[in-house]
């Protein structure tokens, strides 16, 4: 699974500013910043940033962060079947023994955030 956009729904931890884009500066105020509310492509902060923003979305899905990797997610169903999420900056790797379950976890991820699904890994 691919998060499109995933940086954008990262939230800045501090505040930043950058100056007026070019083609939109405000004639008699070029000199004014914008104060960025949410991050953009090419901040060094992002991968950060989402990985802020997508961990407590998968615990609150009942994952348990794995211990010797943090960017592996284990879901334990009633019957015991496990599912894991592997992170790799906005590209999910979800693998498990129930389909449902992984059906399930696809369509949580796809309310909170836009996702594609690459299919089956090779």
């Amino acid at each position: 699974m691919d998060v499109n956009t995933a940086f954008l729904y990262s939230p800045l931890s501090e505040e930043v500013y950058i100056k007026q884009p070019e083609g939109l500066k405000i004639p008699g105020k070029e000199n004014w910043v914008c104060k960025l509310n949410r991050a953009l492509y090419g901040f060094k902060q992002l991968p950060r940033a989402w990985f802020s923003l997508i961990t407590p979305t998968l615990i609150d899905f009942d994952f348990q962060q794995c211990e010797a990797d943090s960017c592996i997610f284990v879901h334990t169903n009633a019957n015991r079947e496990r599912t894991y999420i592997a992170l790799y900056v906005d590209d999910f790797l979800i693998a498990g023994e129930n389909e449902d379950d992984i059906a399930m976890i696809k369509g949580l991820l796809a309310e909170r955030f836009e996702m594609k699904d690459l299919g089956i890994a090779e």
